[in-house]
């Protein structure tokens, strides 16, 4: 296997794992490869967390099974259920948000493959499956811990299905739903902003909206803690459950455990219509804005070279080099002066 990965392969191959390789370096970093290990020790250092926040869990329903009350019961586990899947799919908008310019091509990117005999379709589907194949196992991995560890925690004989499995398997499917429905909506969302707004203004607006993304999925990442029942119960209304797409894939858990419940189907319902959508949207704009992003680039490269081209010294300003005097025929040779020391 290792000699077959030293060999060149086909240029689709060679794009994408260019982008594996580069994906997490930036211009902030001295050497290329020098963010994996630390992205490696940051990502270890945050899975032991998820059974420190399950612990006081454990405590919390060990109460409710004392209590004897069903109703108190279902309302806790749809809370929290609501809160896991709200941490995850902040989380996943998070890490999309933070590498916001990495989900296309750049200009570093057109500027070291330039000289190749590569298509510009070519660059942008290797990028678009490198994006792809880091985004899945850290989605994977992220619901991975609570789908385990909260179906065993809440689990009692109150539950709407009482199979371990199903409830896992029903968690998992709702946190990774949720989890690509932010990816895939962050993409579209750059995609559509450079099909919709010019060079000048996307690289204004793209800027500002990274800001807000990253600043609003800590926020939500942080509320996400205070989610009760109360605020489940007022999440379910029908003039906030619309707006809130966590609330979506909750319902899409509870109706693959069986739930009768009509606002929890159709909730179901909308969150894979969501999901369908965002990933239509995503690779629909990917495919048409590939042309205009590559414009956006080369027409800013042509552009600083022209203004560095207008800021350059000008001609008649920086004087002539001396010409070694050469003598005319006839001339006398000068000679230089003899400076005899005293």
């Amino acid at each position: 296997m290792k000699q077959w990965l030293e060999k060149t392969h086909r240029p689709l191959f060679e794009l994408l794992r260019h982008f594996l390789a580069s994906f997490f370096d930036s211009d902030l970093i001295t050497a290329p490869g020098q963010m994996t290990p630390v992205l490696i020790g940051t990502f270890t250092l945050l899975i032991p967390w998820f059974p420190v926040i399950l612990a006081p869990l454990r405590e919390k329903y060990r109460y409710l099974f004392h209590l004897g009350d069903q109703h108190l019961y279902l309302q806790a586990v749809r809370a929290d259920e609501l809160w896991l899947i709200t941490l995850v799919m902040s989380a996943i908008g998070l890490l999309t948000a933070v590498k916001w310019q990495s989900v296309f091509p750049d200009l570093r990117d057109y500027r070291s493959l330039a000289s190749l005999p590569l298509r510009a379709h070519q660059i942008f589907l290797a990028r678009f499956l490198a994006l792809l194949l880091i985004a899945t196992p850290i989605i994977i991995i992220l619901n991975l811990f609570p789908s385990l560890l909260f179906p065993a925690i809440s689990g009692s004989q109150w539950a709407i299905n009482p199979s371990f499995g199903a409830r896992v398997i029903a968690h998992m499917i709702a946190g990774i739903a949720g989890s690509y429905f932010f990816f895939f909506g962050l993409v579209a969302l750059q995609g559509l902003l450079l099909i919709l707004l010019r060079r000048r203004i996307f690289s204004f607006v793209s800027g500002y909206l990274q800001g807000i993304l990253v600043s609003a999925m800590l926020v939500l990442i942080v509320l996400s803690f205070s989610i009760q029942p109360a605020v489940t119960n007022e999440a379910l209304q029908p003039a906030l459950e619309r707006w809130l797409p966590p609330v979506w894939f909750l319902g899409l858990e509870q109706a693959m455990l069986g739930d009768s419940d009509p606002q929890m189907l159709l909730l179901a319902h909308r969150a894979m219509t969501a999901l369908l959508i965002s990933i239509l949207l995503s690779l629909a704009t990917y495919v048409v804005s590939y042309h205009r992003h590559r414009a956006i680039f080369l027409g800013g490269y042509r552009s600083a070279n022209r203004n560095q081209r207008r800021l350059a010294i000008p001609s008649w300003f920086v004087p002539e080099p001396r010409r070694p005097y050469q003598p005319q025929l006839g001339e006398p040779v000068r000679r230089n002066p003899v400076i005899l020391e005293p």
